[in-house]
């Protein structure tokens, strides 16, 4: 019996690290903008949006951002927080790994966040 394997290539952004099936689109994602670092690792920080606990309490958010990466925003988000502004559209733009507590649950929670959505403490 043969045994047959298949191998697929990606080719990968440099900067953001998601991976295309072509050559020239990776190179085309390398090529766009970075979003200024708004934050930086160790901040206090809240965000604009309430959030909803499993125990049915709304609050904001309060805590610490612990982790930083580039990503390629999605549509949503660049017509929801960029409100569709040309010198930031299709742009790497920073999202922030956020720890926080959960007021109700006591939790501790972590969730990623863009600029837009956060404010420092």
């Amino acid at each position: 019996m043969k045994k047959i394997e298949r191998t697929v290539v990606h080719f990968q952004c440099s900067v953001c690290k998601t991976k295309y099936i072509s050559k020239a689109q990776a190179e085309k994602c390398e090529k766009r903008p970075n979003e200024q670092s708004a934050f930086k690792e160790g901040d206090k920080i809240t965000a604009f949006e309430l959030r909803y606990c499993q125990t049915g309490r709304k609050y904001r958010m309060k805590g610490v951002i612990r982790k930083m990466s580039l990503r390629v925003p999605d549509a949503e988000y660049e017509m929801k927080w960029l409100g569709g502004k040309r010198e930031r559209l299709s742009s790497h733009v920073w999202e922030y790994l956020v720890e926080y507590r959960c007021p109700g649950c006591k939790e501790i929670q972590t969730h990623p966040y863009y600029a837009p959505e956060l404010k420092r403490i």
